[in-house]
Order: structure tokens, then sequence, then C-alpha cells
């Protein structure tokens, strides 16, 4: 008996969902934020192809069991792979080229034993949200995927925002926070907020002081955290999201985001940086943070 008490102390111990606090705060839940990068990015035979990664990519996501994930760059062939290669989830999202299927989703996947979907939305960063476009000087369409979801542990409900700034258009990228400012007050009202993105951007940038600062609207304002900043627990896993599957690991190059309001408390904080015998799910990190409404 004493060995088999031993055995079950030994695997929660090592168990990747357990933060220390977590069994003080049992309505604790995660969220994942990770740019799994687009499927036709490397030809087929190449070592980093999606037809490969993607056994990878589902491992991270069945090893840490986020109970929510915001995706970038995931292709329907994709989110449809890590369905199929995940268990216990529901997901939203819209292509961001027509509005259906067509192109990149920033998709959100939820943990449908312990969400429940409320309502969904998408828009673009573009000076025409409500339709498929591109913004300003954005080399691309760029969406955000809203989910209202209904924590069945706690009762409350909370909003999550996803999304993935452009990658060349410093004026769409300050565009697009105010942007997603200006929505989050509109549609959030007085709930708790949670942003997951890629903001192709580090923290000494232009976009990502104007997301953290004060930036008000006429709206209510929700101020915005970055969680790293705030966890209660000391981050862990460095301060590189882009790894470039591996080439780019040194340049200090933290661009993945999880960002909170003040309703949100942030226990703990980790860029995940899983390889698996030398090869990398993505040219990005997945960064986890375990978070519980106040």
């Amino acid at each position: 008996m004493k060995t088999l008490l031993l055995i079950l102390l030994i695997a929660i111990s090592f168990h990747p969902r357990l933060p220390a606090q977590l069994s003080e705060t049992g309505t604790a839940f995660s969220v994942m934020t990770y740019n799994i990068r687009y499927a036709g990015g490397e030809k087929e035979g190449d070592i980093n192809n999606w037809s490969k990664r993607k056994y990878l990519v589902a491992k991270v996501i069945t090893k840490y069991k986020p109970d929510i994930i915001g995706l970038q760059e995931a292709e329907k062939i994709q989110i449809d792979d890590l369905m199929n290669l995940s268990d216990g989830y529901n997901w939203i999202g819209v292509g961001r080229n027509d509005g259906k299927e067509a192109g990149e989703f920033t998709a959100i996947f939820y943990n449908k034993n312990r969400f429940e979907l409320i309502r969904n939305l998408t828009f673009w960063l573009s000076e025409t949200p409500g339709v498929p476009s591109r913004g300003w000087d954005a080399a691309l369409n760029r969406t955000v995927t809203v989910a209202e979801l209904l924590d069945k542990k706690s009762g409350k409900s909370l909003y999550l925002f996803n999304t993935h700034f452009d990658h060349v258009g410093e004026k769409a990228r300050i565009e697009s926070v105010k942007l997603l400012v200006e929505k989050i007050n509109e549609i959030a009202g007085d709930k708790p907020v949670i942003v997951t993105c890629d903001l192709n951007s580090t923290p000494n940038s232009s976009a990502y002081n104007l997301l953290t600062s004060s930036y008000e609207q006429e709206t209510k304002h929700h101020t915005l955290y970055d969680a790293q900043t705030i966890s209660e627990q000391p981050p862990t896993g460095g301060i590189v999201t882009y790894n470039g599957f591996g080439k780019t690991m040194n340049m200090g190059r933290r661009i993945d985001f999880v960002f909170v309001d003040d309703r949100v408390k942030v226990i703990s904080y980790q860029i995940v940086k899983d390889t698996f015998n030398g090869l990398y799910p993505s040219d990005h990190w997945a960064v986890l943070a375990y978070l519980c409404l106040r």
C-alpha cells in the first residue's frame, strides 16, 4: 500500500498540469497560445513538413492538456488533424481569406468538459473589420477570433480574444492594437478578458507598449497585462518564443503572448520548449499560463 501511494505521489508531482499553487485555487485553468506554422511552409519530405510535425504539435497539446488554446497560422487541414489527434476539444474560427475555410485561422480550441461556448465572432484587423479584408500597410489579411466561454467549475464567464498581427506592416500593428482594444471594450463589457496572440512584436516595440499602456477608448477600458510580468510564480522557459526550428533561439525574440486584464490572476507562466528526438513541433514555442478568475 505504501508503495502504491509513493507511485501516485511521484506521478502527481511530475504532472504538467499541476503548478505548486493549483491545489489552493481549484478553479484555476490553463491557457496556451501557439503559432503552429502553416501547413504549406515546407516541402513534402522536409523534416519540418506538417505531415511529420502534426504528431509533435499534438504531443504538446496532449501532454499539457490546456483548457483553452489560441492557435495562430492554423489552416483547416491542421485543425482537422489536431482534432483527430487530441481528445476533449471543440473549436471555433474562420479562414482569414473568405470568412469560411480559405487561408489561415486564428482558431480557438476549448476543453468542452470545462467550458461552454456562449458566443463567438470574428473580425478583421482592418478599416473594414466586419468583412474579409487587409488593413493599412499589412501584407496579409489578419483576424481576431473571439469566444465568450462559461467556466463550468466557477460559474463565471470570460472572453478570449485570439489574434496574429501582421509581420510586415508597422502601421498595421499599431492600428491593430487600437482596433483590438476598441473591440475588447465594445464586446467584453465587464467580463474578464484574456488575449492570446502572436504580435510579431517584442516587448520593446511600439505595438506592445501601446497594448499594455493606459490607451483609452470612449468606452470602458480593459487594461492589459503581460502574463509573464505578473505571474505569481517565477516565469520559466526563458525569453524566446520564436525559435526558427532551432535556428534563432538566442535572439531574444519573445513575440507570442498571453495578456490578461485585472479580473484575471496569473498563477504561473511557462514557455514550453519541448522537442522530440531533436525535432521541433513548430518554429514557435508554445506559451502556457495557469489563470484564475478573480
